[in-house]
């Protein structure tokens, strides 16, 4: 699957390579150079013969195609790739950044004193889920203890580190050609959110959602597939 999509990506380079591949040949084809003598009495050697007119001038074309694509490739091309993955390397490192410091302010948020590599380790979806999802001796989940804990105070913070993602977001998709239109659609739609939630009131029932969202976010949870163990915004951000 994800083969046939970068075929589908890729195919007008594919198709330009093709194109400067022919052309090669045909430059040899119509060359005033003399064949190898490996080449001379074979088939190859044989349709590699002149042709009765026009050499010059179909030779003259070809390297002009093929002298065009390597310049394509080699100034437009290249650049535009090392541009993509040094872009779509800042993004996912500021995500993983972003992951880190919101699992910091749960921590905090649940009054919890921690070692410095805790949230390192809650990276993982599994870790996650288990630290947060299971229940203390007070009977009710870490997670439960965020959510009580979120106050104007924390709401502020967690939104100041969604507005730093929403902001590499914002520039790696004005940056870059996205590859994929659906990676490029939720991604969008990522920003969006990370972007409304400076506006989640929490004398309402805005919290309830939003703190759903955020649990989705850490352990790869969707109402379709469930828990799917799959960082989905990481694999758009890699897709892109």
């Amino acid at each position: 699957m994800k083969a046939m999509q970068r075929i589908r990506h890729y195919k007008s380079d594919i198709a330009l390579l093709l194109l400067a591949v022919v052309t090669a040949v045909v430059m040899l084809k119509t060359s005033d150079d003399p064949l190898i003598p490996q080449l001379q009495h074979s088939l190859l050697g044989d349709w590699l013969t002149q042709l009765p007119t026009g050499n010059q001038t179909v030779f003259n074309l070809s390297a002009g195609v093929v002298s065009a694509v390597f310049t394509y490739f080699l100034f437009v091309r290249l650049p535009e790739e090392r541009k993509r993955r040094r872009v779509l390397a800042h993004l996912a490192g500021t995500f993983r950044d972003t992951k880190i410091n919101l699992i910091r302010a749960y921590l905090s948020m649940v009054g919890r004193s921690y070692d410095a590599g805790l949230p390192e380790e809650l990276l993982n979806q599994g870790a996650f889920r288990s630290f947060f999802g299971d229940d203390t001796a007070s009977g009710d989940s870490r997670w439960y203890g965020v959510a009580n804990g979120l106050n104007e105070y924390w709401l502020k913070e967690i939104a100041a580190e969604l507005e730093i993602l929403h902001n590499e977001l914002q520039f790696a998709l004005a940056a870059i050609e996205p590859r994929y239109t659906t990676g490029y659609s939720r991604l969008k739609s990522v920003a969006a959110w990370t972007l409304r939630s400076r506006n989640i009131d929490l004398t309402s029932d805005d919290s309830k959602p939003f703190l759903r969202a955020l649990w989705q976010l850490h352990t790869g949870f969707n109402f379709v597939d469930g828990y799917t163990g799959r960082d989905i915004i990481a694999d758009e951000i890699q897709s892109l």
